[in-house]
């Protein structure tokens, strides 16, 4: 039993979205899904999403709102007392440890879009059919959505463009960008070689603005 609540913790935890929440109700207990969407910069069905599974693991309760008038009471999410209280940081802990460590590689850029490319492998299920460039900027957007980046997506010109408003590692990525961003170069190009979207091309420039990296996906046809 042990062993199972272990595994939904950790599942629970390697999305970043869902580290950021549990840290952000340990800061502010007490607030709504409309608060946290807003705090996080994610949509609201999306933030619904992400509180089941924390609940799912026992890491949020859910409650009503004390404070709410008559009528039907406004949902608010809490930490319950003990609970993993300092889960999020020992895992960026090792994440901190385990970018350092490849930094100092030689050939620390090809090993971190390996490691991009089979992190896609086990988050995007090949389709059946090869898929166009936009079919390919939706499923992106949706896997970049759930790990936290605050995508938006929108067609310039010859390509489809992802900005990714909100990178979940960017203190890291600032420090390690050849880490960082190579893991996330990789990311981007498994998923779309795992699709079948051929003649897709992909790119991924970091820092275009201060808290702005630009995903691009180019149909070359």
């Amino acid at each position: 039993m042990a062993g199972r609540r272990d595994e939904e913790v950790h599942r629970a935890l390697a999305v970043p979205s869902r580290a950021a929440m549990l840290r952000l109700l340990r800061r502010r207990p007490g607030l709504g899904t409309s608060e946290i969407a807003a705090e996080l910069r994610l949509h609201p069905n999306t933030v619904r999403f992400h509180l089941g599974v924390l609940r799912q693991a026992g890491l949020i309760r859910e409650r009503a709102d004390p404070t709410t008038r008559p009528g039907r009471p406004r949902r608010v999410y809490v930490v319950p007392p003990g609970q993993l209280q300092r889960g999020t940081e020992e895992y960026g802990e090792l994440a901190r440890a385990l970018v350092e460590e490849l930094a100092g590689r030689p050939d620390t850029t090809a090993v971190a879009t390996a490691a991009g490319r089979r992190w896609a492998l086990g988050r995007v299920r090949p389709g059946e059919q090869p898929v166009t460039a936009a079919q390919a900027a939706e499923v992106v957007d949706a896997l970049f959505d759930d790990l936290g980046f605050d995508p938006a997506l929108a067609r310039r010109a010859d390509r489809w463009e992802l900005r990714l408003r909100h990178c979940p590692f960017a203190a890291l990525a600032e420090q390690h960008p050849q880490v960082v961003c190579g893991v996330h170069r990789g990311l981007l190009d498994g998923a779309v070689t795992a699709l079948g979207a051929a003649g897709v091309t992909t790119g991924l420039e970091p820092f275009v603005q201060p808290r702005l990296c630009l995903a691009t996906l180019s149909d070359d046809q």
